[in-house]
């Protein structure tokens, strides 16, 4: 039974902790309550907390992906913790949302990291 997990006696899978309480040892049936004064709270947005029980997020999400919160992996896909940065936006690493190309500008990929990356408009065309 994984850190950030119990396993009751007969469960077929670990189950994971639920808010407000943690596990930082592997192996155990039940989790722990958050103690007096420490506040167990989920991922900030822009960052990955790879297993339960931290005491600081694992990193920021990879360039190109945004995190929202939650994200238990670097590079989030449609999981509803994040996703792939967008056509029309980038994310710079540790992005908790996709930043917009700015007026005038257009990015027809998804994944691109860097505001440079985005396009003048065509002529004759408005973005």
């Amino acid at each position: 039974c994984p850190v950030g997990h119990y396993c009751p006696t007969g469960s077929p899978e670990p189950i994971p902790c639920p808010p407000g309480e943690y596990q930082d040892q592997a192996g155990k049936i039940q989790c722990e309550t958050c103690p007096a004064g420490m506040d167990c709270k989920p991922c900030p947005g822009g960052t990955f907390c790879a297993s339960a029980g931290l005491l600081a997020p694992s990193g920021p999400c990879f360039p190109g992906y945004y995190c929202t919160s939650k994200a238990r992996v670097p590079n989030p896909v449609r999981d509803g913790t994040g996703s792939l940065c967008p056509a029309g936006h980038y994310c710079p690493p540790g992005s908790s949302k996709p930043q917009p190309c700015p007026a005038g500008t257009f990015l027809p990929q998804s994944g691109m990291v860097f505001r440079n990356s985005c396009l003048p408009c065509p002529a004759g065309r408005f973005c």
